[in-house]
């Protein structure tokens, strides 16, 4: 099974970059978004592949600081960290969907 993390504070998600060696997928969702609902099973699917990632979940309703820093403007936004340098982002239902559902 898939393990994905829940982000409970910019700390937490600081301390997953150093745990996982920056090696981290980030999924910006909220519990009201029909589009992050949609994209909820790949991102797990996704997830079960990545081996060399953590996989985590921030609910931009409650951290608006993460939200702000990682200039998230759509949802659900994926955003994909290796060494600690951003390489891919997804925005909106489509960009996510094709992303996560690549093999």
């Amino acid at each position: 099974m898939a393990f994905i993390v829940k982000i409970k504070s910019a700390r937490h998600l600081k301390a997953l970059f150093k745990k996982s060696k920056g090696n981290v997928v980030m999924k910006f969702f909220a519990p009201w978004c029909v589009p992050c609902k949609k994209i909820s099973h790949l991102y797990k699917k996704k997830a079960k592949t990545g081996n060399l990632y953590k996989f985590c979940e921030i609910d931009v309703d409650d951290f608006d600081d993460i939200v702000d820093y990682y200039k998230v403007k759509k949802l659900p936004t994926i955003l994909e960290y290796e060494n600690s340098v951003l390489k891919r982002k997804a925005e909106g239902l489509n960009e996510v969907r094709e992303m996560t559902s690549e093999k």
